[in-house]
């Protein structure tokens, strides 16, 4: 009994300071050690997507020697909730007591997460906040940097359109670095299908569709970028089925159900995002009938045709949407030809006249000793394209100074008939007829289908200027 008596005794002893210990510890954390309190975070954000989300809190205790360590997340809100340690961590965005985070996420409904960590205690609070991410409504510029590589400026609008802030070097502001090399060109995708390369990680194919820009430099340095949040969507492993042994690209185009690439070793394809037909967005082997590409493209508005220069043969060339081949450019104008061209390209566009579309190509000698603009008939009836008409440039000199008048047009308009204006002497633009008070400036004007004209304008008082103009 004496040795019951004695285990009790020690139990109680024990309970009793395990019990004054709890106490200990409460009491020294009520006293000494205040709750953490987190102040100036706004329960809700709305900003724009490729902008910048700036939050300054203000974080204290009662111990005012207390410091603090920060963690800031941004989680999407449909993320599933069960997220390993290494998913949570790809979320933080910041770690400083001053949130200015330049959004690098979709549009779409966030939620902001801040936790300050006590560096005595390792006491932790923390507070959320709902951020709403809207497109961008402005304009984005590629340019050459100083360096000689490639970048994005984004121009944002405000609502109302009437003010405007400029956000300079996108790439080198949210990835670190520009691209490689000079800009060749940018093109925009609207529904685009791609692989979600996240959903790989874990053995899923799942297909997102997004608007992308396609840009590439003069290093081909190759990218689709999300516009929305300027990631890359498409590793050099899921651009093709088969990657090229060999790849300079130059653009891309879309229409319809698909979207075409130009290169210089030749046109490939791959199908647009389509809720219903779900493709991953790689793009096929080189289409067999199609040549070889450039970065003077263009498609015509009723999505038919493909215009386009070969950089490889100096050819004018043309592929048709409707039966997925190629149609020859054919010319029976005299001395004008459509293939193995001695000319520079300069320009592919469309312009219209009469309710009637014309495609037209603007080359240049490569000495610079004459223009020449082929107007193009595309029609998906034939297999054939004729050219139907050719203006010639031949540069003239102003009789003031001999000053060499430029060879190529700097402005195109679509007013009563499609022309072009080209202005010698001033940087002035008017449709044809001008008006009077513009007689003493000097013009080209080409109207489709009638003669190349000069205005009837005099340099000074007496002094004219001299033309050699053709029309074929």
């Amino acid at each position: 009994m004496k040795t019951k008596h004695y285990i009790h005794v020690l139990i109680g002893l024990f309970l009793s300071m395990a019990y004054s210990c709890i106490e200990d510890k409460t009491v020294l954390a009520d006293r000494e050690i205040g709750d953490i309190q987190i102040e100036g975070v706004n329960k809700h954000y709305s900003i724009k997507a490729l902008g910048e989300l700036s939050v300054e809190p203000v974080v204290y205790s009662d111990d005012p020697e207390d410091e603090f360590r920060y963690e800031w997340y941004l989680f999407d809100v449909i993320q599933d909730n069960v997220l390993t340690q290494e998913e949570i961590d790809s979320y933080r965005i910041g770690d400083g007591p001053v949130l200015n985070y330049p959004v690098k996420v979709k549009s779409g409904n966030y939620r902001l997460l801040l936790k300050a960590y006590s560096k005595k205690t390792g006491l932790m609070a923390h507070v959320e906040a709902s951020v709403g991410v809207a497109e961008t409504n402005g304009f984005f510029v590629l340019k050459e940097t100083e360096n000689g590589d490639t970048d994005v400026d984004l121009f944002v609008l405000s609502d109302d359109n009437r003010s405007g802030q400029l956000f300079a070097d996108r790439f080198r502001s949210l990835k670190g670095q520009s691209l490689s090399g000079k800009p060749r060109h940018m093109d925009v995708i609207y529904n685009q299908s791609y692989l979600n390369l996240d959903s790989l990680k874990v053995d899923k194919e799942k297909i997102n569709i997004d608007h992308t820009f396609f840009i590439t430099t003069e290093n081909n340095d190759t990218h689709f970028i999300r516009y929305s949040d300027f990631e890359d969507v498409m590793s050099e492993q899921n651009m093709f089925y088969n990657y090229p042994a060999s790849f300079t690209p130059y653009r891309v185009v879309s229409a319809d159900w698909y979207c075409y690439m130009l290169t210089k070793e030749g046109m490939y394809y791959t199908m647009l995002g389509n809720p219903v037909y779900v493709d991953p967005g790689c793009f096929s082997d080189a289409i067999l009938d199609a040549s070889a590409g450039s970065e003077h493209v263009v498609t015509t508005p009723g999505r038919t045709h493909i215009l386009y220069w070969d950089n490889e043969t100096s050819s004018v060339r043309a592929y048709n949407l409707l039966t997925y081949s190629s149609s020859e450019v054919v010319s029976d104008k005299a001395g004008f030809a459509t293939e193995n061209l001695p000319y520079e390209p300069l320009f592919v566009g469309i312009t219209e006249q009469a309710e009637k579309e014309y495609n037209v190509m603007l080359m240049r000698e490569k000495n610079k000793s004459a223009t020449y603009m082929y107007f193009i008939t595309l029609s998906c009836r034939s297999s054939t394209c004729p050219v139907d008409s050719v203006a010639v440039w031949i540069p003239i000199r102003c009789s003031i100074g001999l000053r060499n008048l430029p060879s190529i047009p700097v402005f195109l308009s679509t007013v009563r008939r499609s022309c072009i204006l080209w202005p010698i002497i001033n940087s002035m633009y008017t449709p044809w007829p001008m008006p009077k008070k513009t007689r003493k400036c000097t013009w080209m004007v080409l109207a489709k289908g009638k003669p190349l004209l000069m205005c009837p304008i005099r340099i000074g008082k007496t002094r004219k200027i001299r033309k050699r103009i053709l029309i074929i």
